[in-house]
């Protein structure tokens, strides 16, 4: 397994409040960044954000981001791993002989116990509001929730946040 120590933080936690942003249809202005509260291996912020698309429209999002955890491969996965992508991701194994055909292109994470397929996250344009925010790929869950990944500098870890709006 890879080693998942990195330290780049989130843009959000280094952005200065006040400060404007350009992306897609307008911009991004940052009004405030709480740290509501912080565990072993997890912290929560809140921040306020004004989105000027036209008119001012200021939004709350709560951010839950977890430690950085690997990146892994098919060939990186543990026995229970490999089975539970196999079951619970089919798709990525239609056609696959596992015996002899490669399934490198095929990569996980593992948060919190739960495998997931790095495959699900969409990659944000550098002009969209995640993307300044510091995220590098979000998954939808919900009307105001949804998934949010940043990959580390060197390539090998991401950092998960659960994100919500209110």
């Amino acid at each position: 397994m890879r080693n998942a120590n990195c330290s780049e933080k989130f843009l959000f936690e280094e952005m200065e409040i006040g400060g404007k942003h350009k992306v897609e249809n307008g911009e991004l202005c940052l009004v405030s960044v709480e740290k509501k509260w912080e565990g072993k291996d997890e912290k929560t912020f809140v921040l306020s954000f004004r989105l000027d698309e036209g008119i001012d429209t200021e939004y709350n999002l709560s951010i839950t981001v977890g430690e950085w955890v690997p990146i892994m491969s098919y060939w990186e996965l543990d026995e229970k791993q490999a089975e539970f992508a196999r079951k619970e991701f089919d798709y990525l194994f239609e056609d696959v002989d596992l015996e002899e055909d490669d399934v490198d292109g095929s990569f996980f994470q593992d948060y919190s116990e739960e495998l997931c397929d790095m495959g699900m996250y969409i990659r944000e344009p550098e002009t969209s509001v995640w993307y300044e925010l510091g995220f590098d790929g979000v998954h939808s869950t919900g009307f105001s929730t949804c998934m949010a990944i940043k990959v580390s500098e060197c390539g090998t870890s991401v950092r998960l946040g659960y994100c919500y709006t209110f």
